[in-house]
């Protein structure tokens, strides 16, 4: 006896259609969740890289701020108004006390807005802004024999390695003629030096002790802030006092310093791809005013330092 072959019927073939384009449909939204999913976090990441990288660029002169540098506006301007040993020619470390009395340094840490100080004296109110300036100490590996006593008279300090005049310049009135000890509590001006024997001449507006076995820093200063994406440093020990980019993807930073000297540093950072449409209405650890570009997406990094001095 034949048996009769039985084909699918249209309904079951729709249906089979029907079940599998619900499969389907859930497999490429499952897809595109993922894909979501991993572009988000990849965007998050890097905005995170950028903003560590950014604050790793800074640390470097954050750490080594207000070494040997009186606080009190009017000690910290005092002091770099040093008259010459010799000479008797005031000298002044005028990239720290330009002409303009709205962009002089007050003190080694000091908050600004457009290149302008702000109100307020750091370390004794909790004040904010947009831009850093700070004078800092970078560490020599030279250090001295003895105890010394200096005041604004030329007195050679004997030295326990030799100094080079890559980073320093004999008697004028850059940067780069000031030195400071951790231990002391004024910068020192570099009048001369020799090799043989091995001793820099230095002065100080007040008189200053210097340690056995202190080590020598030579005196730097940065102001640092966020413009057009970018992380911008200008050191005023440079030749060519401009701001220079240092770390991109930077779209802006929230400097903080508290009454109890903690200087806060919030840097908000975006990712590389820019989307169509914008994802993003609120940024996790972000007070500040939004981004103009929400096409991005942004993070926000925080780090704290103790200022020692």
């Amino acid at each position: 006896m034949k048996r009769r072959s039985r084909a699918f019927t249209l309904a079951e073939i729709l249906i089979s259609m029907l079940i599998t384009g619900i499969v389907m449909s859930a497999v490429i939204t499952l897809f595109f969740s993922v894909f979501e999913s991993y572009t988000f976090h990849q965007d998050i990441s890097e905005a995170k890289q950028r903003g560590q990288i950014a604050l790793a660029a800074i640390s470097p002169f954050i750490s080594g701020a207000a070494l040997g540098v009186p606080n009190a506006p009017a000690t910290f301007q005092t002091a770099f108004t040093s008259p010459g040993p010799t000479s008797g020619v005031k000298k002044t470390a005028a990239a720290l006390l330009p002409v303009a009395a709205n962009k002089k340094f007050n003190g080694p840490v000091q908050l600004a807005s457009g290149d302008v100080t702000l109100s307020g004296v750091v370390g004794s109110d909790d004040i904010a802004g947009p831009e850093l300036w700070l004078v800092y100490g970078i560490p020599s590996g030279i250090g001295v024999e003895e105890d010394f006593e200096v005041d604004n008279t030329e007195k050679p300090v004997l030295l326990t390695g030799t100094p080079s005049s890559q980073y320093f310049v004999k008697n004028t009135d850059t940067l780069k003629s000031w030195v400071v000890f951790p231990a002391s509590t004024a910068p020192f001006f570099v009048e001369n030096s020799t090799v043989n024997p091995k001793q820099w001449s230095l002065a100080a507006r007040s008189n200053q002790k210097i340690s056995a076995f202190d080590e020598m820093h030579y005196l730097r200063a940065v102001k640092i802030r966020a413009e057009s994406d970018n992380l911008e440093v200008m050191r005023l020990d440079s030749a060519v006092n401009t701001w220079q980019p240092v770390a991109d993807g930077v779209v802006a930073i929230e400097f903080r310093f508290s009454s109890g000297r903690v200087l806060q540093v919030t840097i908000l950072a975006r990712g590389t791809e820019r989307h169509s449409k914008a994802y993003m209405n609120q940024i996790a650890g972000w007070d500040g005013p939004l981004p103009a570009d929400m096409n991005y997406r942004y993070a926000a990094v925080t780090r704290s330092w103790r200022i020692r001095n």
